[in-house]
């Protein structure tokens, strides 16, 4: 099972429905990870490999392969879980895939290539990016309507919208703010976020997005 930083290892027993081996915890490392494959393959017998899709991404999942095991990726929510069982570690998680593996009870989702990968952090930090940008064109909008600033024309957020913040942050008073240092107080809060509102953008192709949307359905 692969955490961020750690690797718990169990092995289920052969003959045994039940029983599963602790083979101790290893560092999330390439190096780390290269020796222990070395020692499971003196073993003689076949080994396959599963782990949580999570953070660490599909570096693990690659090495594995590469080594010439068989390895699969599993979804937090396509793992059964029985009834009661409630109490989640890494320990108790490391044991329930390696009981479920031996079971073929688990259902592998599909791994990307590293192109593929690439193209799929891309969307989603431009993704990311556009929801930072909403957010922070909502409080600028907020704070202008509770101050009686009304931005009269059809289009926001045009360079002339951006002229008249501007202008209004200007010709606004605004008390005192407490906070000492250059820039400082409620007038650098509305510079700052109308520049910030203004220009987060991400270009992205139209043929990267086809091509991430059609895998992802």
């Amino acid at each position: 099972m692969c955490r961020r930083t750690n690797l718990r290892l169990r092995w289920p027993v052969v003959g045994c429905m039940t029983e599963v081996l602790s083979f101790g915890t290893f560092e999330n490392a390439p190096a780390s990870v290269d020796r222990l494959l070395k020692k499971l393959s003196v073993r003689g017998s076949p080994v396959s490999v599963c782990y949580e899709a999570g953070p660490t991404g599909y570096g693990l999942y690659r090495q594995v392969r590469a080594f010439g095991f068989e390895c699969c990726v599993v979804a937090p929510s396509l793992i059964p879980v029985r009834a009661g069982e409630r109490v989640k570690t890494d320990r108790l998680d490391a044991i329930r895939l390696a009981r479920l593996l031996r079971a073929g009870e688990l259902t592998p989702i599909w791994v990307p290539d590293e192109t593929h990968e690439a193209m799929r952090d891309l969307v989603r930090a431009r993704e990311s990016a556009a929801e930072d940008q909403r957010h922070k064109r909502q409080l600028v909008s907020a704070f202008m309507l509770r101050h009686g600033r009304v931005y009269h024309r059809t289009k926001p957020w045009t360079m002339r919208y951006r002229r008249w913040l501007v202008a209004c942050g200007r010709r606004m008073y605004l008390p005192r703010c407490r906070v000492s240092g250059p820039g400082s107080g409620p007038r650098r809060l509305i510079e700052g976020l109308a520049e910030v509102a203004a220009t987060s953008r991400i270009p992205l192709t139209t043929t990267g997005s086809a091509i991430l949307l059609s895998h992802d359905r």
